[in-house]
This record gives structure tokens, C-alpha cells and sequence, in this order.
């Protein structure tokens, strides 16, 4: 038997040097700072002061659209220390966790600034009710039993909550928007009815001489939602009178009542006010 010749003998090659892989750019301790912003959200958006017309969905929208963007942004810086520090995962993982911790504190320093605006309910029924709105041009009647706030955004002339409303739990609110006209009412009025789901039952309201369009609809969620709508353009401006209610309520009679007693004032008319509640 021939013996095999040295050089047909095949060796592994040691020549190249084995690659480690590399390790991710955060420890995996990093997820305890996400879960701790999300816990904060979640805990803060349960003492939001209501808005309008939202429900559940958009404390949910908040939550996970604020973890999106604290997540990218303290990923980004945290990439930035990662590069500069030749790849080093704990500075990378610290300044991650500090990125939260400082967006943490600006989440709470920001509620509280949100509820320190809402007015106590006592400041609330103590208040005068204003009838006349010389920014808008307008006078109305508040309600029977109903409570007058203040105006929450821009663009909102005034406000009112039902009886059986809460500051944690609106059940009726009717509120009067007014802005530069577009378009015309008949319009805004389709188009509002499409959004809610309803339909235009008068393309010819009287509202104080001008000719409005009345939107309704059913209330189909648990949450407070807009089931009647007033739209009418006057002086260039238009006019938007919006009632909202959740399901086993109604607000049609004091709709009606703010209807009746709508004036067109002129701009820049002195405020007068009416009976305290």
C-alpha cells in the first residue's frame, strides 16, 4: 500500500482570525426605562382633563404615539455616544436611559401645567355666566342647569357641560366655534355629516336671520361624541354650534334654547354678563 504524499494531506487554514460578533448597541436592560415611560403615560392620561368629542382611542393614540417618539429620539442620541465611543454598549445603554428619565420628567412637569389650567368646580359655579362674545359677534343664552367653561382652545368662543357631567366624565357639552369662512354652510354641513355619520335634516334654519344647516346624528360609542351640528356663515366668519352627548343623554331642548336665543352682535361690542348659575 502506498503511503499518501505529504502534500495531498488537507489542514484547516488558521491563516484568517475568527470574527466574534458584535453586541447589540443597548444592553438588555435598556427595556426597563421604555416600560417604565410607558407605565408614566399610561398613569397621567387617566388624569387628563377631558377634551371634546375623544374617547379611549386617543389616550391610546397618546400613549403609543409619546413612546414612539421618546423611544426614536433617545435611540438616536444613544446611537450618537455609541459611535463616539467606539461602539461602547453601556455608555450607549446609560445615555438611552437618560434620554427617558429627562423626557420622563418633562411628561409630568407638563401634566401638571395641563390640570393646573382646569378651573374647580366650585370656581366654576361661581363664575358669571357671559352672554355677549364681542370676538365672535355674538350673544347667547346659557341653558337651565347647565355650567358655562371657559374656552379650551383657540377658536372656540364659549362652552357648556350638562348637568350630569363630571370634570372626569363629560356626559353632554355643546360648544360654539367661529372662524373665517369656507366654502358654504350646505358644505361644511355634508361634510360634518359625513364625518359623524349622520345626515343634514334642515338646509334652511333660521339663526338670528341667517339661513344655518342642522346636522344630526345617532351616538353610537360609550364615549362622548357630536350628535348635532349648526352650521351658518355671517359677516365672512363662519359658525359652528356643536352638541355632543354620550349614549342615554341628549341635549336637543338646550341646542334649541342656545338656538333661540343666538343675536348677532357688533364686533368688539362691550362683554356684558348675565346670572350666576
Amino acid at each position: 500500500m502506498e503511503p499518501i504524499p505529504p502534500n495531498d494531506v488537507t489542514s484547516p487554514d488558521t491563516s484568517a482570525p475568527t470574527q466574534l460578533a458584535k453586541p447589540p448597541m443597548l444592553a438588555w436592560w435598556g427595556i426597563f426605562p421604555v416600560v417604565a415611560f410607558v407605565a408614566l403615560e399610561s398613569i397621567l392620561a387617566q388624569y387628563e382633563p377631558p377634551k371634546p368629542f375623544e374617547g379611549p382611542g386617543s389616550t391610546i393614540g397618546y400613549v403609543v404615539g409619546g413612546t414612539l417618539f421618546t423611544v426614536l429620539l433617545a435611540g438616536l442620541v444613544a446611537w450618537i455616544v455609541y459611535r463616539i465611543s467606539g461602539r461602547g454598549q453601556l455608555e450607549a445603554t446609560v445615555t438611552f436611559t437618560s434620554v427617558i428619565a429627562l423626557l420622563c420628567m418633562v411628561v409630568v412637569v407638563d401634566s401638571k401645567r395641563s390640570r393646573s389650567r382646569v378651573v374647580p368646580p366650585a370656581a366654576r359655579a361661581s363664575a358669571p355666566v357671559v352672554r355677549d362674545f364681542p370676538s365672535a359677534g355674538i350673544s347667547v343664552d346659557t341653558p337651565a342647569g347647565w355650567r358655562q367653561v371657559p374656552a379650551e382652545k383657540a377658536g372656540i368662543v364659549t362652552q357648556w357641560v350638562g348637568p350630569d357631567s363630571t370634570p372626569g366624565d363629560v356626559r353632554q357639552m355643546i360648544i360654539i366655534q367661529a372662524g373665517k369662512g369656507r366654502g358654504d354652510t350646505v358644505a361644511t354641513a355634508n361634510a360634518l355629516a359625513a364625518k359623524w355619520g349622520g345626515r343634514v335634516v334642515n338646509d334652511h334654519v333660521n339663526l338670528d336671520g341667517e339661513t344655518a344647516c342642522l346636522v344630526q346624528a345617532q351616538p353610537t360609542k360609550p364615549a362622548l361624541q357630536p350628535v348635532e351640528g349648526l352650521v351658518a356663515i355671517h359677516a365672512g366668519n363662519l359658525y359652528l354650534m356643536t352638541g355632543g352627548v354620550t349614549p342615554g343623554h341628549s341635549c336637543d331642548a338646550e341646542f334649541e334654547t342656545i338656538r333661540q336665543s343666538w343675536k348677532w352682535i357688533p364686533i368688539g361690542a362691550p362683554e356684558k354678563e348675565g346670572h350666576k348659575p
